[in-house]
């Protein structure tokens, strides 16, 4: 099984996720932009060059675009290989990788992505967290927030008051076509933001509890039960919540954990 890594863009915003040496034999990176592969060659990872002189494909250079990356580049590695694993830089390894890792990921369905979620109101909730808080973001957040609310409306399931999504911090396939048929849906679709996990939702076209008998991985969660994003109090219940209905219906051994 060959392990797949994506990374485009400035690269100083990733160095400190990386692992300093890889972490599994068939390690390879798909990666935009010479420097970058050059140094990752130097750390010891296998790269493939998707361009050598541009950091982004010309297409996904906007903050709402630029997760389509990971569909481009995993569309080549399944025409490279039958079987392969991508995970995120902040996915880490909790528990020592044996046979039993690799059995528990095929032992389950040929495409695999866990699920987590927000809250309703994750938008409104959002503001109000920074206005208390005094927060300073990137003033690329709030627009992309304000995005990511429409867009978890249209694609998501609804549980415990929480919108519930496919989290793309792991993906595996085994003898299809899949990320393939994700690209093509965020095609058409002219999806925007999470794209890939959009486009996840879309290519299941199933219940919630359809997809986690389906698709749901047994090796890592989507979120850990005390994750809440940016801290916020407002969304510490959710991925608690959205574990336990996936408990309802598969056994976990954890591998992996997305920080």
């Amino acid at each position: 099984m060959k392990i797949v890594r994506v990374l485009w863009g400035d690269p100083t915003r990733f160095w400190s996720e990386i692992p300093e040496r890889p972490i599994f034999n068939d390690e390879f990176v798909f990666v935009w932009g010479k420097s970058t592969a050059d140094k990752l060659s130097e750390m010891g990872y296998r790269v493939i060059v998707m361009n050598d002189i541009q950091l982004t494909h010309p297409e996904f250079s906007t903050p709402n675009d630029q997760y389509a990356h990971k569909l481009l580049a995993l569309s080549v590695a399944e025409m490279m290989w039958d079987e392969y694993l991508f995970l995120d830089w902040d996915v880490k390894v909790v528990r020592p990788i044996d046979v039993r890792f690799w059995d528990l990921i095929r032992g389950r369905g040929p495409v695999q992505c866990p699920i987590y979620g927000y809250p309703f109101e994750y938008q409104q909730k959002f503001k109000s967290h920074v206005a208390e808080n005094e927060l300073v973001l990137d003033p690329n957040i709030p627009a992309w927030i304000d995005s990511q609310q429409i867009n978890l409306i249209r694609h998501s399931w609804s549980h415990e008051q929480n919108h519930v999504i496919p989290c793309f911090c792991f993906f595996y396939s085994r003898g299809t076509k899949a990320a393939s048929k994700l690209f093509d849906i965020y095609k058409t679709n002219k999806l925007v933001n999470c794209i890939e996990e959009f486009a996840m939702y879309c290519f299941a076209q199933c219940s919630l509890e359809e997809y986690i008998t389906q698709y749901e991985p047994g090796v890592i969660r989507g979120r850990e039960n005390e994750y809440s994003h940016f801290d916020m109090t407002a969304c510490a219940e959710t991925s608690g919540l959205i574990n336990s209905k996936v408990d309802e219906y598969i056994r976990k051994e954890i591998y992996l954990m997305h920080i």
